[in-house]
């Protein structure tokens, strides 16, 4: 097969020996500059992975920490939080209405371990599509802030319906089961409509959420029936859940060179014609797919602590255990009659690769930007204005502070996995 480059964006998977031995996964803008990197254990059996749902059984309750431990496994301790424990689902409950060692419950796995800390559990329940996440939890719809009013209306409007739809049907169908009314009162759900939903049609949206309603209740009917520690439901394979959760306008291509993966691929996404359309299988024995997009001096570049910039200028990244700090500095430039101008577009180009590192790095919690100092407020504030329009393309959810007395920029992102140094550092 002849293999043409394009500028589209680029999802691309393969497997890796650059660093250890594992499956890789990056994200490529239209112009082949790296957008997301991350590695992913070549099985992902026996592990601890988020998105495991299994019976817990409650080990400890730490009263003072407003949670409590949990064992998924003989031996494997998770750390239960325990903010939505009064939409639990018990298969074993000592005492009503409080949670007790012995205690036996579904939880899911949110966060994989990192470094000393365990894995974190919730025994809020999500079951996540490309269009709408699934939850135990009770609360109203809630719909993504990125999408337009006049979608958000639409999207809404759509959802309703799918639940008249549902009641309906229920009312329609004979009860054959004399505890029909009971389960019914123990599976309440609640939708999240992602940003993903934006142009979906009306069979795509219902498509998928009478699958996930029908997983839901699957799972809702018969953990009753389940032993300690059973697992109900395994996570999506990795590359579902990475191609779900991309802004579906940004991607272009889905490019490996694993037969096997494209086989899955074809079969996943068999009834989604847009997605189908963009999956393609690289093969070239000439030059390989790490070559040909230079996988290796891309991560080595993902873990430096120095980004050049187009300018000269450069940025200093360095995460500690408590935050991660970003120095924006004029490299060998020097400033000459309009510095202050100078300083304010460097500002600016480092505000857009920020955005971009934080995303590539997958760096989470808190972070502080020192930006060259400016004494224009206007320009202080355009800067904080093209810095959040940078961050508004981030799929994970990052909050932007402000700038503090000191000129320093604050920030929060959403820890969803590992950085991409601890992913390096635990496959060397």
């Amino acid at each position: 097969m002849k293999w043409e480059m394009t500028f589209l964006n680029k999802f691309i998977i393969t497997r890796q020996h650059y660093v250890g031995d594992s499956y890789f996964t990056a994200l490529l803008d239209e112009k082949d500059k790296f957008r997301e990197i991350a590695f992913h254990p070549l099985s992902e059996e026996n592990q601890v992975v988020p998105g495991i749902i299994c019976i817990a059984r409650v080990k400890k309750i730490a009263a003072n920490l407003d949670a409590a431990f949990v064992d998924i496994a003989k031996g494997v301790t998770c750390y239960l939080e325990t903010a939505h424990i009064k939409d639990a689902w018990f298969s074993k409950q000592c005492r009503s209405g409080k949670l007790t060692e012995g205690d036996e419950l579904v939880v899911q796995i949110t966060k994989e371990a990192i470094k000393t800390k365990y894995p974190i559990a919730d025994t809020k329940i999500s079951l996540t599509g490309k269009y709408f996440v699934l939850t135990n939890e009770k609360r109203p719809l809630a719909i993504s802030s990125k999408l337009s009013a006049d979608e958000k209306e639409r999207l809404s409007s759509q959802v309703q319906l799918f639940e008249q739809m549902r009641l309906f049907e229920k009312e329609a169908v004979t009860d054959t089961k004399q505890n029909a009314g009971q389960e019914e009162k123990r599976k309440p759900h609640s939708l999240i409509v992602r940003t993903n939903a934006a142009g979906a049609s009306p069979e795509e949206l219902e498509t998928e959420y009478r699958k996930l309603l029908s997983d839901y209740q699957k799972l809702a009917a018969t953990f009753h029936f389940r032993t300690c520690y059973s697992i109900l439901m395994l996570p999506k394979k990795f590359y579902e859940n990475a191609i779900n959760h991309l802004y579906q306008e940004e991607l272009g291509e889905i490019i490996t060179d694993d037969k096997n993966i494209y086989e899955e691929l074809q079969q996943l996404y068999a009834g989604n014609p847009d997605i189908l359309s963009k999956i393609r299988f690289y093969e070239n024995d000439a030059i390989s797919l790490g070559t040909l997009y230079s996988f290796e001096t891309q991560i080595q570049r993902a873990i430096s602590e120095r980004v050049w910039m187009k300018s000269g200028a450069y940025l200093i990244i360095q995460p500690t255990e408590a935050l991660t700090v970003i120095d924006v500095n004029s490299g060998k430039n020097t400033s000459g009659k309009n510095a202050e101008e100078y300083y304010y577009k460097i500002n600016l180009e480092a505000a857009a690769e920020i955005s971009r590192q934080l995303r590539l790095r997958n760096i989470s919690g808190i972070v502080i930007v020192d930006f060259i100092n400016m004494a224009k407020e206007e320009q202080r504030k355009e800067l904080m204005h093209q810095f959040r329009l940078s961050l508004k393309e981030d799929p994970v959810p990052v909050r932007l502070v402000d700038i503090t007395k000191l000129g320093l920029v604050e920030l929060t992102r959403k820890k969803e996995r590992k950085t991409l140094l601890e992913q390096v550092a635990q496959l060397r």
